[in-house]
C-alpha cells in the first residue's frame, strides 16, 4: 500500500499482479504440494463461479485448480524443483535431492526409507557449509 488513491479497476489490477502460483511438474500442477500466493487464493475464491464449466471434467483437484487459475488470469510460475514425483517423469524419485516434496510413497516402509535418505543425504539450502557426521 503506497498511500495514493486509485480507481477500483487500477487497485484490482495491482492486487492481480501479486496473484501467482507455482507449477511443480512439467505436466502441470500436481497435488502433493500446491503453492499459491494469498492474492491467488483470493482471486480463486472470488472467481470460482467463472470455473463452473470446468467441473464437468473428470480431473482431480490439482488439474481443476490449475485450469481455473489460468482462466482467472493468475500468473503461473514454473518451479519444477519443488517436487520429485514419478508422475512427473522422475524415475525413480530422488529422495536425496533438494526437492521439498517426494511422491508417491504409499507404503510405510518406502515412505520412511525416502524420509531417511532425505534427512541424511539431502541437499538442503544453506547446508553447503555444514557436514554430516
Amino acid at each position: 500500500d503506497c498511500g495514493c488513491g486509485c480507481g477500483s479497476s487500477s487497485c484490482f489490477d495491482g492486487a492481480r499482479l501479486g496473484a501467482m502460483y507455482l507449477v511443480n511438474c512439467r505436466f502441470g500442477l500436481h497435488g502433493p504440494i500446491e503453492v499459491l500466493s494469498r492474492e491467488a487464493v483470493q482471486m480463486f475464491v472470488q472467481g470460482v463461479d467463472e470455473c463452473q464449466s470446468l467441473r464437468r471434467h473428470p480431473w482431480g483437484e490439482d488439474k481443476y485448480l490449475d485450469h481455473c487459475l489460468q482462466r482467472l488470469g493468475v500468473r503461473r510460475v514454473l518451479e519444477f524443483q519443488l517436487l520429485s514425483e514419478t508422475a512427473c517423469g522422475q524415475e525413480p524419485v530422488n529422495c536425496a535431492s533438494s526437492n521439498v516434496a517426494f511422491h508417491p510413497f504409499k507404503g510405510i516402509q518406502s515412505y520412511f526409507d525416502c524420509w531417511g535418505q532425505a534427512m541424511y543425504h539431502g541437499n538442503w539450502p544453506g547446508d553447503a557449509l555444514s557436514t554430516h557426521e
